[in-house]
């Protein structure tokens, strides 16, 4: 599926966590793992 959709970097797939406001303006963007603690202080 990763290869369908382009997300195959290197050999692995590359994770990103992109949060979407219900006025669909993106709200928190990053690469990797973000903490819990990250994520949420973006819905604040």
């Amino acid at each position: 599926m990763s290869k369908a959709y382009g997300a195959e970097k290197g050999g692995g797939v590359r994770r990103t966590v992109v949060l979407v406001g219900p006025d669909g303006i993106i709200k928190f963007h990053k690469y990797g793992m973000p903490t819990d603690d990250e994520i949420l202080a973006a819905l604040k």
